[in-house]
């Protein structure tokens, strides 16, 4: 049987592990990257693209993207 103690020293060697530690930043900056880099690229380069190939002139509204749910 585990004590809180032995609870508590497991737990911590797990969070404050390497591979943890690695796979937080890599969800927090997927995250970052979903809600704020993504809608402001597609704002930018889309209407430069559409123009560039269709020779159509675009305009792009307000763009949301959810990275946990893939809705754009």
């Amino acid at each position: 049987m585990t004590t809180k103690s032995g609870l508590t020293a497991k737990l911590r060697r797990i969070f404050l592990g390497k591979a943890f530690i690695i796979i937080v930043g890599f969800l927090i900056l997927y995250t970052l990257c979903g809600f704020f880099l993504a809608p402001y690229l597609v704002r930018h380069y889309v209407p430069q693209i559409a123009q560039d190939l269709l020779q159509r002139e675009a305009q792009i509204g307000k763009v949301n993207f959810n990275p946990f749910l893939f809705t754009l």
